[in-house]
């Protein structure tokens, strides 16, 4: 049930920037794509790398969101 409610509010958000924690990490990018179970966040390549790298999180370890704004 909380994990459907997640999956609506996020899709709100699709293609803005982004900030996910976990108990183990803190994620921050743009949020690209949103499943059933997952989340995939794209992060901004660092000055040592080209590419962006993708993140993929399960929406059961995710305990905070924070988004840039409170409008999509």
């Amino acid at each position: 049930m909380a994990a459907e409610f997640l999956n609506e509010q996020l899709a709100l958000y699709l293609g803005k920037p982004i900030m996910v924690a976990t108990s183990t990490t803190v994620v921050d990018g743009v949020l690209q794509r949103i499943r059933t179970d997952a989340v995939e966040i794209a992060q901004d390549a660092s000055a040592y790398e080209s590419i962006s790298q993708v993140s993929i999180i399960p929406i059961d370890s995710i305990n905070y969101v924070r988004v840039t704004t409170l409008t999509p």
